[in-house]
């Protein structure tokens, strides 16, 4: 039983996933939120983390998820102009 405690306090610190677009509420305006759509692009290129779940690939996100704090973020945004740089 000693194992079973230690392992559900290693779970519980574990960040939990939350509906994408409850997560955009929370620092974004009704009108300023950005879509779905949007939400699945940053996930898929790794600007905040998340999941696509479910048969109709449904989006959560983790919710200590911060935007523009993750730590890819400058990676990415340089990856992006130096593809960008390269077409010219």
């Amino acid at each position: 039983m000693g194992n079973d405690s230690i392992n559900l306090k290693v779970i519980s610190k574990m960040p939990r996933l939350m509906k994408a677009q409850l997560w955009a509420l929370m620092f974004y305006t009704e009108c300023s939120k950005p879509c779905t759509k949007t939400l699945k692009a940053w996930v898929n290129i790794g600007f905040i983390s998340g999941q696509l779940m479910g048969p109709y690939e449904e989006l959560y996100i983790y919710e200590d998820q911060l935007p523009y704090s993750n730590s890819h973020t400058k990676a990415t945004a340089l990856a992006i102009a130096m593809n960008l740089a390269g077409r010219e």
